[in-house]
């Protein structure tokens, strides 16, 4: 009796997925009878990974891996060693009622985070009194870009500018 397509799929999936809410056990079990060596061995050096820097960010362990790069404001190319120390900047702003406001956006040095408040913030928020600058967790890719004329302007390397809505902070 041959097999129907989904029925090929869920034993390929029961065979090849790891869940890791599963236990250390059941997870095991699967990795020794995984079929799929290319993916055994990314699982093994990620674990590996994990084992020895548990505090990694996602993004460090792509750095790490050479899969994930990005520049300065200055256009030179972080090395791995700066993607690995790399942490986000973000701002938070205040306004004249005491509200406190802040947005999606994360930038990769403090000093572009000011550049940030000062061009942008001043701009967009309604009573503007102050800005703070927070260090915060992994950069979402964004850089700000200063042209020869000093022309500042907001680089989504994503892609994606829709982390630029201003919310309350809660």
């Amino acid at each position: 009796m041959a097999l129907t397509n989904a029925e090929k799929q869920a034993r390929w999936r029961d065979k090849n997925v790891i869940k890791l809410t599963d236990h250390a056990v059941d997870i095991a079990e699967k990795l020794i009878e995984m079929d799929d060596q290319k993916k055994l061995a990314k699982l093994a050096k990620f674990i590996n990974d994990h084992l020895k820097h548990p505090d990694r960010t996602a993004f460090q362990r792509r750095a790490a891996r050479g899969q994930e790069g990005m520049e300065h404001a200055d256009g030179r190319r972080y090395t791995k060693a700066e993607l690995m120390a790399v942490s986000s900047w973000r701002v938070e702003v205040a306004d004249t009622s005491g509200k406190r406001w802040c947005n999606n956006v994360r930038l990769a040095t403090e000093n572009e985070a000011r550049i940030y408040a000062d061009t942008f913030a001043r701009e967009q928020i309604d009573g503007y009194v102050t800005a703070e600058v927070i260090r915060v967790g992994e950069p979402s890719m964004q850089t700000v870009i200063t042209d020869d004329d000093g022309n500042v302007s907001l680089g989504f390397i994503d892609g994606m500018c829709s982390m630029m809505t201003w919310r309350p902070v809660t």
